[in-house]
């Protein structure tokens, strides 16, 4: 087995095991495997779209088809599909614009969604908190003690071992001259934030830990597509609802990036083997699995209840013949009960009024099945209980008859 495409020098050192048919072919059949050539026609390639160098020998792009040579594996699927812009802070002048950019199309903006469009847009993250996030990534902590040094302590004649060792180097905090730049280009829409880490290094301190933060904090934002589709959201949900032109403004970025994940993911399914392809694509709505289950299954397991219920019902009516007080009290009480569970009792209880709320069928079967029916299973379980304990001492205490009885004769 081989992970990824396998390399020509790869193979030849494969080959080079043994000369046998089996294993030429056998090592054959890996490659071509492993090397599976795989193109697709692309639509609306994402303008920061870059093939990384490191996959520029498996994955090529040449005009609107895309390449691939072998699977497309998890790491080139991650740095295709992030290649759409993130939210970042936003001045006042620029939500503003953007609000009124909005406001401008068919439809205009109620006063409610002006406030819940200026709250959205203002909840980002802000150059503050990527400044304390910065300053905590660099502070020096404790390094923890090896066995080898915890062991020479405790030979010196040290009691009480600490597994901590003090920090080595101070802190590193990120300067005045770093702190302005980065409050400078991070409401920058023409700055491209993945170079920040590099210019923050050539005005002051910089560390690992740092840009490892840095990226980290970076990568959790969301992008602008997922952002506008949550302000639609929140604009429709609040009854002034929007127009399709500000619809169609506001989620084109999200549209966008939908589309181009579609299409990574359908680089990736046509890059591996599929293990059951008559199935298809299972997971989408359409397969040929979906319809099965949507039309085939479902169908089939709902009439099996509705028999079910039918001959649960004649079972019922033969079993509670109500020949005495008991039997009769059984029965009413599995009518109420059935009665209870659908929506024909609690719309025939809708009627009784709230002061008498206690007697609806919904209630008087929750207190049923809460109280009645606890106290029945308790007594039963009491004396489940008392059983398992009783013979447990019989077999413990050797006064268990035996398969073939007493044993005295």
């Amino acid at each position: 087995s081989v992970t990824g495409a396998l390399t020509e020098d790869l193979q030849e050192q494969l080959l080079a095991f043994g000369g046998t048919p089996a294993w030429i072919d056998a090592v054959s059949v890996l490659a071509d495997k492993s090397n599976k050539q795989s193109t697709l026609e692309l639509r609306d390639i994402p303008p920061a779209l870059q093939i990384p160098e490191e996959y520029t020998e498996n994955l090529k792009l040449q005009g609107n088809t895309i390449a691939l040579t072998g699977p497309l594996t998890p790491g080139m699927s991650k740095e295709l599909s992030d290649v759409f812009p993130r939210v970042r802070p936003m001045s006042t002048g620029s939500i503003q614009g953007y609000i009124s950019q909005v406001e401008s199309l068919d439809g205009g903006l109620t006063p409610s969604q002006i406030n819940i469009f200026t709250a959205m847009l203002d909840m980002n993250w802000n150059a503050d908190q990527l400044i304390a996030l910065l300053d905590e990534a660099g502070k020096s902590l404790p390094i923890k003690k090896t066995a080898c040094e915890l062991l020479a302590e405790k030979q010196s004649g040290v009691h009480e071992l600490e597994t901590m060792k003090p920090a080595s180097g101070p802190d590193v905090v990120l300067n005045e001259e770093q702190q302005s730049f980065l409050r400078e280009k991070v409401i920058d829409p023409d700055y491209n934030l993945n170079n920040l880490g590099v210019d923050l290094k050539e005005k002051g301190n910089w560390i690992a830990s740092q840009e490892s933060a840095l990226q980290k904090f970076l990568g959790q934002a969301s992008t602008i597509g997922a952002r506008n589709k949550l302000i639609c959201l929140s604009l429709t949900n609040d009854g002034g609802g929007l127009s399709d032109e500000q619809f169609a403004f506001l989620l084109a970025p999200y549209r966008a990036e939908h589309l181009w994940n579609q299409q990574v993911h359908g680089l990736l399914v046509m890059s591996h083997e599929v293990k059951y392809p008559w199935s298809g694509a299972y997971l989408e709505s359409g397969s040929p699995f979906w319809f099965a289950y949507e039309y085939a299954f479902k169908p089939l397991t709902a009439t099996m209840f509705s028999l079910l219920a039918f001959y649960v019902a004649s079972a019922a009516f033969r079993a509670f013949r109500a020949k005495n007080f008991e039997a009769f009290l059984l029965l009413g009480t599995a009518f109420i009960i059935l009665l209870g569970r659908t929506f024909a009792g609690e719309w025939l209880s809708s009627l009784v009024p709230d002061y008498l709320a206690a007697l609806r069928v919904e209630n008087i079967t929750s207190f049923v099945m809460t109280v009645v029916n606890t106290a029945g299973n308790r007594a039963i379980m009491i004396g489940i209980s008392l059983g398992i304990v009783s013979t447990s001492l019989k077999i413990l205490l050797g006064v268990d008859r035996t398969y073939l009885g007493s044993g005295e004769d």
